[in-house]
């Protein structure tokens, strides 16, 4: 097991003041496909506030980290990697934190299915008590005489 796992929290975070957790953005950012705010904050469980100030003290390591589209429906991109080699980055990850790593790799894996298949999104099919929870509700607007 790496250095950051935990057997018991199957929602394993990144210390506050450590590294990995500028490295799990970084990883997020370039492993997910536009990826928005609400994506890099899901696949790193690094809060919102500490997302912004991250990708600020980035920028003081010379990373360029880009939004595209705007603000409400816009995506994060790297411009310019920095002091950073990114090759190795989701291997370094791995190592240290295999929880995050595998949360920011579901996420993608999601992601790219949503982008190649747009037109097959459908709604998921009810649970059994939904989908029986609606014939009963059918039933009684049934007047039996």
């Amino acid at each position: 097991m790496g250095l950051g796992s935990d057997d018991t929290n199957t929602n394993t975070q990144i210390a506050a003041r450590d590294d990995n957790r500028k490295l799990a953005l970084l990883v997020a950012i370039k492993r997910i496909p536009k990826p928005t705010e609400k994506d890099l904050i899901e696949a790193t469980n690094i809060p919102k506030r500490c997302v912004h100030s991250m990708i600020k003290a980035l920028g003081r390591m010379s990373v360029v980290i880009e939004r595209v589209n705007g603000r409400r429906h816009g995506y994060y991109t790297i411009a310019d990697e920095g002091a950073f080699n990114l090759e190795r980055a989701p291997e370094v990850l791995q190592y240290n934190y295999p929880d995050v790593f595998d949360q920011i790799e579901v996420l993608a894996l999601r992601k790219e299915v949503e982008e190649a298949m747009p037109a097959y999104n459908v709604s998921p099919i009810p649970e059994k008590e939904e989908r029986s929870f609606g014939v009963m509700e059918n039933m009684r607007s049934v007047n039996i005489k």
